[in-house]
């Protein structure tokens, strides 16, 4: 707030009647002094000073009795007056008649022109200031959106939900130790848990996390492998997401040449610490830099897809860089089906429908089926047999169908006959499309589900988000607050002593989902001498099998045949799947023979 301490008006002597609710304006004084019945401009966040001065010089008129309600979209000035000042002094007011710089004050009689925030000032020359920026979560702001619209605007009763938390899927590293913290043994003998259950029998995985799918028609084969991205690359790719929207763009334009120095730098330093990491990494990831097929989801976040096929050396990403290497690569036409599939994969994973966040799938194998022959002898009797045909109507569909993969009809039919042989096989092709669709759609579908499949025969983890909670609190209500951060799954990260004093500084990590009542809990249990102050910090894997159940001797005497302690994790996921209407392992009625006595009042 700027005021010009010469223009003053006198305070009007009508009085207002008094309404049940009065808005007052929380303000601080940056320059000049506020005076009751002082008339001044209250600017819009839109305000240009450039604009307004302009618009005085050429003899623009400013109406006093112009609200923000009556000013057009190009407008942004309307002038008020001071009704009244007040000091704040705890949960009173004090009238006051003028208020210098530095301070905060209340003013009274800017309801009609704020709608949410502004700027007051004797001169348009001044510059609309913006909105503070705070870092820390407003932890009551949902709850005070609310108890306006019941109270204030709506006046009516609502229904709302609980708060919406962002959750992310991941694989990791399968673990060296069970539940119990007892080194496995044999390496080899995967963790079971309930939902290894359905691939025991499943043909189409080779291994865990390596996986052969085919297309509907069965014409397709593809070979995924599903692999965790090592942390470093995951966090590079987070904090990069500005510079892979351009690279996005630049490969769909190929127009380089329109970008400023500084952003071509940017994404070739980028990939220089892309490419040092994946050397570092280790032998799997040698040359991953020059495989990168997409980034995903939404071709931006943090998981890869690889191009490791023998036969298909495609463009990289990175061509666009560098106009000579043009052309040194080539698309296939069904290229754009394995991104497609890729991202749809990776926007929703099948734990809970949430993103993955931190996972490689590499395409180690395409190839279109070849059409296998009979012998040379079945073949011509059902040629000859089918060939013998004039016309798609007389014959049976259903078994011609059978016989696309066994016959070559260009070439093993009579010259007499090829124009019904013809006829025949685009009846047949045209009833598989109709009953599988079209092939890009199927290998779309391919992709999806074999990166899900993939996904899942890996050792699967939740990724929470984490707040950093900062708190400063005295000796003697360290143990309850420790208490609250334990029960709610926080951990300390650092504890020291404020010099010359009886505060600690105590910074902890805790979950988002968990957040929620935190510091009403805080207060409550400290009796106010503890107050929280919460930022978002990071993503964190929670470390617990969703589908873990116990299974070695040492696992059911600690945790009980079904798992007495609730499994964090499994929590979680069916909390999301719940709310998304997802289908939930739960038994409803778990011992239905038993025996259920009724007690009637009489």
């Amino acid at each position: 707030m700027h005021i010009d301490q010469d223009k003053e008006s006198p305070v009007g002597s009508d009085t207002e009647p008094e309404a049940d609710q009065t808005f007052i304006a929380f303000a601080r004084v940056m320059s000049g002094v506020v005076k009751k019945g002082q008339k001044l401009y209250v600017l819009g966040p839109k305000h240009d000073p450039e604009v307004a001065l302009k618009e005085e010089t050429s003899g623009h008129q400013i109406d006093d009795r112009l609200s923000i309600k009556d000013l057009s979209s190009n407008r942004h000035i309307t002038v008020a007056t001071v009704r009244d000042v007040y000091l704040f002094m705890g949960r009173e007011l004090e009238l006051m008649d003028s208020v210098p710089a530095g301070n905060v004050l209340g003013i009274g009689g800017l309801e009609d022109h704020i709608l949410k925030s502004g700027t007051v000032s004797s001169t348009v020359a001044c510059p609309a200031f913006t909105d503070l920026y705070f870092d820390a979560s407003p932890i009551v702001h949902l709850q005070r959106c609310v108890d306006d619209l019941k109270e204030r605007y709506a006046k009516i009763e609502l229904n709302v939900s609980e708060a919406i938390v962002p959750f992310r899927e991941t694989i990791i590293i399968p673990p060296k130790v069970d539940m119990v913290n007892e080194v496995i043994q044999d390496t080899n003998v995967v963790i079971k848990t309930s939902r290894m259950k359905e691939f025991e029998d499943d043909d189409e995985v080779l291994k865990a996390g390596l996986i052969q799918t085919y297309t509907a028609n069965k014409k397709c084969c593809v070979v995924i492998r599903a692999q965790p991205l090592p942390e470093d690359i995951t966090k590079l790719l987070e904090d990069s997401i500005d510079l892979l929207k351009v690279l996005d763009h630049l490969n769909k334009t190929s127009d380089i040449v329109s970008l400023n120095l500084t952003i071509q730098e940017g994404i070739r330093d980028f990939k220089s610490k892309l490419s040092k990491i994946f050397d570092e990494s280790g032998k799997f990831w040698k040359g991953a830099i020059d495989q990168i097929w997409a980034f995903g989801p939404r071709r931006v976040g943090p998981n890869l897809l690889l191009n490791r096929i023998p036969e298909y050396k495609r463009q990289t990403v990175w061509t666009c860089l560098d106009n000579e290497s043009e052309g040194s690569g080539e698309v296939w036409d069904l290229d754009n089906s394995f991104v497609s599939g890729f991202q749809i994969a990776t926007l929703s994973g099948p734990l809970c429908e949430e993103p993955m966040r931190g996972v490689c799938f590499v395409i180690e194998k395409w190839e279109m089926m070849n059409e296998t022959e009979k012998s040379k002898d079945s073949f011509e009797k059902e040629s000859r047999s089918e060939c013998s045909k004039t016309s798609v109507n007389d014959c049976d569909i259903d078994n011609i169908q059978k016989l696309p993969s066994k016959i070559n009809f260009g070439n093993k039919c009579n010259s007499e006959n090829e124009a019904s042989c013809d006829k025949i096989e685009d009846s047949v092709s045209r009833k598989k499309n109709e009953t599988y669709g079209q092939f890009s759609g199927q290998l779309i579908s391919c992709i999806k589900d074999g990166c899900r499949k993939a996904f899942q025969t890996q050792s699967q983890r939740l990724v929470v988000a984490m707040y950093k909670c900062n708190i400063q609190a005295t000796a003697e209500v360290l143990g309850k607050l420790f208490a609250v951060l334990g029960k709610r799954n926080g951990r300390v990260i650092e504890d020291e002593m404020r010099e010359g004093s009886q505060i600690f500084n105590i910074i902890a990590a805790l979950p988002v989902v968990e957040s929620f009542g935190f510091a009403d809990d805080i207060r409550k249990k400290t009796s106010g001498l503890a107050s929280p102050q919460l930022v978002f910090s990071h993503w964190e894997v929670v470390d617990i099998d969703p589908f873990w159940i116990p299974t070695t001797e040492e696992e059911y005497l600690h945790y009980g045949e079904k798992a007495d302690s609730e499994n964090r994790a499994h929590h979680y996921m069916n909390t999301v799947r719940k709310r998304k209407g997802l289908k939930l392992d739960k038994k409803i009625v778990e011992h239905a023979e038993k025996q259920r006595t009724l007690t009637k009042n009489k």
